[in-house]
């Protein structure tokens, strides 16, 4: 039997680095991850790349739902920059692909923090105004 490849999409914020799959319940056992590598080699998936940048291997939350697998990966702390790719190399680059419906940019994420730290809010005012306005 041929190895095949996972199809891995991924997104990131500034801490955290997702992953999603679709492998077997009885595969999920198989996949190693250190702070700079993917691996996962069995009978039937062979797949190993290195990390853009290096994770924090002490925290990895696998999460797995019939035979979608979610990985959360946290960046290395003093590494908190965005990734421009999840693998250094580019031979799985028809295998991973983005999440765009996750993804966040840096710009974007900066806005809504300051938007967040700019904008005072107010519980009772809002409800307040809710009922003035019916």
């Amino acid at each position: 039997m041929n190895n095949k490849y996972l199809t891995i999409f991924w997104h990131q914020n500034k801490e955290y680095v997702s992953l999603e799959t679709f492998i077997e319940k009885e595969y999920i056992k198989d996949i190693k991850i250190t702070n700079e590598l993917f691996k996962i080699n069995n009978e039937k998936y062979t797949m190993t790349f290195k990390f853009f940048n290096e994770i924090n291997q002490e925290n990895i939350e696998f999460n797995s739902i019939d035979n979608k697998l979610k990985i959360k990966l946290e960046k290395k702390q003093n590494n908190y920059e965005y990734w421009n790719y999840l693998s250094k190399n580019n031979e799985f680059k028809n295998q991973i692909k983005v999440n765009w419906n996750f993804w966040k940019d840096e710009d974007e994420e900066e806005d809504n923090q300051q938007e967040a730290e700019n904008m005072p809010f107010n519980m009772e005012e809002m409800m307040a105004s809710m009922q003035n306005n019916t």
